[in-house]
């Protein structure tokens, strides 16, 4: 039988090291999180605002539509 012994490898550097890790990736999800918050909330806005301007378009297409009908008619001696 061998006499040696086997020690526990030094662990602390490692956790240390982890431990730094994580405290890094906590910082920079933190980091990140307010733009994507602010990036959501103007996704929104954004949205909002296209589906105001679609239904304008819209209602301006339909007006469009009845000026030109009204207007392709020849007009009518009185």
């Amino acid at each position: 039988m061998d006499d040696t012994t086997t020690s526990v490898p030094d662990m602390s550097k490692d956790d240390s090291y982890d431990q730094e890790l994580i405290a890094n990736l906590k910082k920079q999800v933190e980091k990140l999180t307010l733009p994507l918050s602010s990036a959501e909330e103007e996704i929104g806005n954004l949205t909002l605002e296209n589906n105001n301007l679609k239904q304008s378009n819209e209602k301006l297409q339909k007006i469009n539509i009845l000026y030109k009908k009204n207007y392709q008619q020849p007009c009518k001696k009185i």
